[in-house]
């Protein structure tokens, strides 16, 4: 934390530099001539904005370690920017103005992703893949290919009118129709965990709808498609399903 110590402080100079202008002195030396009252109320006005400034330096710093212990390309966009603040000396506002540009949705999915990381490797807990693999069923027997490596959507060939049963309980969350997916239905199974599946025939289930683990939601066509999704991302299904 030594490189953060000297940041702060070479920031907060520069901060400092910026209130106290050329004519700072001059104005400074004057106040003796002030009323009481008056120099009452330079004195607080002084001491406001300089809680302001250490309070916004210091979420500044701790925004900046956060973006360099998660590394998602919006945090590594964000610890760059960061950095560059600190070294420009930018004002509190300025700071401000930019957090409001970020994606925090995408940042806190990160974070809590890293949480459930650090849990399994600390062995503080069952961590949230760990309870699914325990729990989670496939929704149907067969080989499990990757079809859309990006999306982690995984293909099932299976004969035609073939039972897909829900993985776990949980609530539909939508059914519709696309390109990719074909007919699909979307299950919230918790614990920000949702499965996705697609190239149904017919569809068992509504939305809003409750769904016991191993029921039957809907039948395939020929090929059908599974995704797992964990804050909104997929995920490998190997690491939240057993599929021996």
């Amino acid at each position: 934390m030594g490189s953060y110590n000297s940041e702060y402080e070479s920031y907060y100079a520069k901060i400092m530099g910026k209130k106290r202008g050329p004519d700072s002195y001059r104005r400074d030396y004057s106040v003796g001539n002030l009323t009481g009252t008056q120099s009452k109320n330079v004195g607080d006005i002084i001491i406001k904005r300089v809680i302001q400034e250490l309070a916004g330096t210091f979420i500044l710093f701790m925004l900046i370690f956060m973006f360099k212990m998660i590394k998602t390309p919006e945090t590594i966009t964000a610890y760059a920017m960061a950095k560059d603040i600190v070294s420009k000396g930018y004002s509190v506002e300025d700071t401000i103005n930019y957090a409001k540009t970020m994606d925090l949705s995408s940042i806190k999915s990160s974070a809590e992703v890293y949480v459930e990381d650090i849990k399994e490797k600390l062995g503080a807990g069952d961590s949230i893949k760990e309870r699914s693999k325990e729990n989670f069923i496939k929704p149907l027997l067969g080989e499990y290919k990757v079809y859309d490596e990006k999306q982690k959507i995984y293909s099932v060939s299976v004969s035609e009118a073939t039972d897909v049963n829900s993985v776990y309980d949980g609530k539909v969350k939508k059914v519709g129709e696309d390109e990719t997916l074909g007919k699909y239905m979307i299950i919230d199974n918790g614990s920000g965990i949702e499965t996705v599946y697609g190239g149904l025939a017919e569809l068992a289930l509504k939305e809003d709808q409750d769904v016991a683990k191993g029921e039957m939601i809907g039948k395939v066509s020929s090929s059908f498609l599974f995704q797992l999704k964990y804050m909104g991302e997929g995920r490998n299904i190997e690491d939240y399903m057993n599929m021996d």
